[in-house]
């Protein structure tokens, strides 16, 4: 659990501009937008986050995005 509050923050920031960006823009955009950009910026700027986190793992259970 202690893991899960320190990694919470660069998370949540990876899936809120995932959120922002699911609408208007392709996978593949949205995809490297977040693995080259955001996450070098996050990393950058020492912000603690999950190694291999994924925003749609954050934002829902692999359940509920089988629903979709």
């Amino acid at each position: 659990m202690g893991h899960e509050r320190v990694t919470m923050i660069g998370d949540a920031l990876i899936s809120a501009a995932f959120v922002s960006y699911i609408g208007p823009f392709s996978y593949t955009f949205r995809d490297q937008l977040w693995k080259k950009v955001w996450l070098d910026d996050i990393i950058e700027k020492k912000i603690p986050y999950t190694l291999g986190v994924d925003p749609l793992g954050v934002l829902a259970t692999p359940s509920e995005q089988a629903i979709w």
